[in-house]
C-alpha cells in the first residue's frame, strides 16, 4: 500500500518491482486458490495502470482513479489473504499460521 500511496514521477521502476516481488512473495508464501490468484493478478494489473497513468502524458485526475483502484485491489488481496493457508515453503521455514475468518466486505 506504501508503493500506491507514494509513487510519483520518476518512480515508477520502484512500483513496478514492489509490485513483482510482492507477487513473487505470496505466490511463495501461500497455497494458491483462485480467488488469492484473482485477487494478485487484479492487484498487479492495477499497480501497473497506475504506473501507465504516471509515466505517460500526466493527468492528475486519471493518476488519481488508477492510485484508488490499486487501493481497492490491495483492499481485496487483503481480504483474499485472510483466508490462505501456509504453503509447504512456508511451513517448512517456520512461516505457518491460522487462516482466520473473512471479515464483511465493507462498500
Amino acid at each position: 500500500m506504501l508503493a500506491v500511496d507514494r509513487v510519483g514521477p520518476g518512480m515508477t521502476p520502484w512500483l513496478r518491482e514492489t509490485t513483482r516481488l510482492t507477487v513473487l512473495a505470496q505466490r511463495e508464501w501461500v497455497e494458491p486458490t483462485t480467488r488469492i490468484e484473482a485477487a494478485l493478478q487484479r492487484a498487479g494489473t492495477a499497480s501497473e495502470a497506475l504506473a501507465a497513468a504516471i509515466d505517460g502524458p500526466y493527468d492528475s485526475g486519471a493518476v488519481y482513479e488508477r492510485r484508488a483502484a490499486a487501493r481497492a485491489a490491495l483492499y481485496g488481496l487483503v481480504a483474499a489473504l485472510r483466508q490462505a493457508a501456509p504453503s509447504v515453503w512456508a511451513i517448512e521455514h517456520g512461516l505457518g499460521w491460522q487462516a482466520q475468518r473473512p471479515l464483511p466486505v465493507v462498500r
